[in-house]
């Protein structure tokens, strides 16, 4: 089982927010920087939020201190986000005390001082910020205070604190400062993976898979695996792999074994890289590789696995000294992926690869947690983590405007970046529906996906039209170098059908305003035309202004929304004036 650890994170979580971000009925200054904040424009943010602090808005301070803590629309920088936090802390503000802890806990911008950590954590624990008891919880639970841990875990648990509720349940799944119970450890388990926490779900997985405080049922112990597991946990995948291999509780499949022990050994899971390297061995779920199987094997023993270790000289015995070398030179070269993984902070963003390599791994657990919850029969809830997390950064609009002004060279990684993009959306809008999709006989269960997720359509519409406009822009860039002789038919024609293409893209926005949606959405989207209309106005062909300018009409008398409409007009006007 695992304890699971809270960091200064935690302290942006949607409960933190609903705590730091004033609710006023009419909306102000401090209001509008929020809502900003929120939606990830944190150009505006700032704008809005940097005054206000410096007059002494304590909401203000805070906002600006987890925008410098995480580098959104400023460089990363902690010593003035623990500058910010501090002052918004001396004012009192329940969630700046709990971060300013928070970073005194782990010396981020300030020097590492236990003693302080605990001082603001206390202030704000005393409050009732469940993060900051259930960090209090935790360093009493590391220095064996149990009695001290309970209380704190209990106080957060209470309140619906994730973390909390999971170590609540470790404690009394092993006893510590309570009676041994696994039926109160299943109790609180439950209620902590309820709200998607991965080492929740683990944990949960383990006490069906064995019987502990619930009747043994494999296929509960594979459905709660398997939701931990497409949220990257290593444990859960290689459990849920276990469980393909073996066929309890799911079919046995040696392809969805291999899979799943992929992705933990992906991850340096030692167990994992052994049993991916047999599956190897024996070309099952797998061709039959020896120079895999020795890598994985290898790999393996090197963290002390002895079995590994016989598997690898077994698999010597069958390989040519050149194959062996082979394997040799990929376990060198090998890195765990977790370590690979680029997930560039906003304000940092300077190289387009390295961002679309962070957004491509996100996609992949974003993806794999859909198909999941679809098997299992339930509904994403893109409030909460882990989706709401994933979807944010596969549609981050702060992440692409944080990059350098378009260049011809962009071009790869914008399109590879736009088809992960599309990828995502599709697996939203086609959530539930087995594939091949058919627009007809899965008309309902689309209509309903589009209904139960406009949020996510508008946001995700948005940036696409952002993304496609900045792609235009590189393509334009890429056909203008080109010499006469280098503008060959084949890329004149692939140029006109990324026109086309791109023009689809906004029809297709402008077909979901005129069919009716939240006004907030429809702005939105209206939004993002306007700001990048002169591209399109330069790029829709001749042929195709007319159907635009057909469905602009539509859409704008569909609206009533003041602000969507004089988003469609400035566009119609530009777009009719257009030579």
């Amino acid at each position: 089982m695992r304890i699971q650890g809270k960091v200064f994170q935690a302290m942006l979580t949607a409960w933190l927010m609903l705590v730091a971000i004033p609710n006023a009925v009419t909306a102000g200054p401090i209001e509008d920087g929020s809502a900003a904040y929120q939606r990830h424009d944190y150009e505006t943010a700032l704008r809005l939020l940097r005054g206000l602090a410096k007059q002494g808005s304590a909401e203000a301070q805070l906002l600006l201190g987890f925008m410098y803590y995480d580098g959104e629309g400023v460089p990363q920088n902690y010593a003035e986000a623990a500058r910010w936090l501090r002052k918004a802390a001396e004012q009192g503000n329940i969630a700046a005390e709990g971060a300013l802890g928070g970073m005194y806990l782990d010396g981020l911008g300030v020097p590492k001082d236990p003693a302080q950590a605990t001082r603001w954590l206390q202030k704000a624990a005393d409050q009732g910020l469940p993060p900051a008891q259930s960090i209090l919880g935790g360093l009493a639970d590391k220095a064996g205070q149990y009695v001290e841990a309970l209380k704190w875990y209990r106080l957060a648990a209470d309140q619906g604190d994730a973390e909390a509720q999971n170590n609540l349940g470790n404690m009394y799944e092993t006893g510590r400062g309570v009676a041994q119970s696994y039926a109160e450890a299943a109790k609180w388990y439950r209620l902590a993976a309820g709200q998607g926490l991965a080492g929740a779900q683990y944990n949960l997985g383990i006490l069906y898979d064995n019987g502990h405080g619930v009747t043994r049922d494999y296929e509960e112990a594979a459905k709660w695996y398997g939701l931990a597991a497409a949220q990257g946990d290593a444990d859960a995948q290689y459990s849920l792999g276990i469980l393909y291999d073996n066929g309890t509780g799911v079919a046995q499949d040696d392809t969805e074994a291999a899979k799943w022990f992929r992705l933990a050994a992906d991850q340096g899971y030692s167990k994992a890289q052994n049993n991916l390297g047999a599956l190897y061995a024996r070309g099952r779920g797998v061709p039959r590789d020896y120079v895999q199987a020795y890598m994985w094997f290898t790999l393996s023993a090197a963290q002390g696995n002895p079995p590994a270790a016989k598997n690898r000289d077994a698999a010597a015995g069958l390989m040519t000294v050149a194959q062996i070398a082979e394997a040799q030179e990929l376990v060198r070269e090998w890195k765990p992926k977790s370590q690979q993984k680029v997930l560039v902070s906003p304000g940092l963003a300077q190289d387009g690869p390295s961002v679309v390599a962070g957004v491509k791994d996100v996609a992949n657990q974003l993806e794999l947690y859909l198909d999941y919850v679809a098997k299992t029969g339930g509904r994403p809830d893109f409030s909460k983590p882990p989706v709401s997390d994933q979807f944010a950064r596969v549609f981050d609009l702060a992440q692409l405007t944080a990059l350098p002004p378009s260049k011809a060279s962009d071009l790869p990684w914008l399109m590879d970046w736009i088809a992960t993009a599309n990828g995502a959306f599709k697996s939203i809008l086609y959530f539930g529906i087995a594939p091949p999709v058919d627009p007809i006989a899965d008309q309902a269960a689309i209509k309903r996906n589009a209904t139960d997720y406009e949020d996510q359509e508008a946001v995700a519409m948005s940036f696409m039209i952002r993304i496609n406009a900045r792609a235009m822009q590189a393509m334009s860039l890429f056909m203008d170098q080109l010499t006469p002789v280098q503008r060959t038919p084949i890329r004149l024609e692939g140029f006109t059908k990324a026109r086309v293409g791109s023009a689809e893209t906004l029809l297709g926005a402008l077909v979901t305003i005129a069919q009716g949606m939240k006004p907030a959405n429809a702005r939105l989207l209206s939004t993002a035309i306007r700001d990048t209309s002169d591209v399109w106005v330069a790029s829709i062909l001749p042929g195709d202004r007319p159907t635009i300018l057909g469905m602009l009409a539509k859409a704008k008398d569909a609206s009533e929304d003041d602000a969507t409409r004089k988003n469609l007009a400035a566009f119609d006007a530009a777009l009719s004036n257009a030579k």
